[in-house]
C-alpha cells in the first residue's frame, strides 16, 4: 500500500510538472495582440454600440420586440459612421433542449450576425443576457456539469 502512494504521488507530481511547462511554453508563444494590458486592449476599441432587443428576445424570435432583422448592412452602416465595436446581446436558453444542446440553426444565426461585424474589422462583445435559470446556477453541483457542457458547446462555435 505504501508503495502505491508513492507511485500515485509521483505520477501526481510529473503531471504537474508537464502541466506546467507545457503552460509555460503556450504562454511564451501568445500573439502579440494579447500581450498586453486590458486598458491597452479596450482603448484599442474604441466606441461601441448595442444590437440588443434582437437576439436576446425571450419570445417571438430575433424581431419578437420589435426590431428588424439584423443585416449585413446593418453592421456596415455602424461600422461607417466609426463604431468599433459591437455588442451582441444573447439569450441561449430558450434555444436549449434539456441536454444542452443549442438549436443548430439560432447558433448558426449568432455566428452569421457575429460574422457580419468579424468582416468589418470590428470587435465583438457576446453578451449572455435573459438566462434567469441555468447560468444563476453555474455553481450549484447538482447543475455544474451540465451547465459547463451548455457553455461548451457556446464558445467552441466562437
Amino acid at each position: 500500500m505504501k508503495k502505491l502512494k508513492r507511485l500515485i504521488s509521483a505520477l501526481l507530481m510529473l503531471t504537474t510538472f508537464v502541466s506546467v511547462f507545457t503552460v509555460v511554453g503556450v504562454v511564451n508563444n501568445v500573439n502579440a495582440e494579447f500581450e498586453q494590458t486590458s486598458y491597452q486592449f479596450s482603448s484599442k476599441m474604441g466606441v461601441g454600440i448595442n444590437i440588443g432587443n434582437s437576439l436576446d428576445s425571450t419570445s417571438g424570435g430575433e424581431t419578437g420586440w420589435g426590431n428588424p432583422k439584423i443585416s449585413k448592412e446593418l453592421v456596415t452602416a455602424f461600422k461607417t459612421k466609426g463604431f468599433k465595436t459591437v455588442r451582441i446581446p444573447v439569450t441561449w436558453g430558450y434555444q436549449c433542449d434539456s441536454d444542452g444542446n443549442i438549436n443548430s440553426s439560432y447558433l448558426a444565426r449568432v455566428k452569421e450576425v457575429v460574422d457580419y461585424a468579424y468582416t468589418q474589422d470590428m470587435y465583438v462583445i457576446i453578451n449572455t443576457h435573459h438566462e434567469m435559470g441555468w447560468l444563476r446556477t453555474w455553481w450549484a453541483n447538482a447543475y455544474g456539469e451540465q451547465n459547463t457542457a451548455k457553455l461548451e458547446k457556446m464558445l467552441d462555435r466562437f
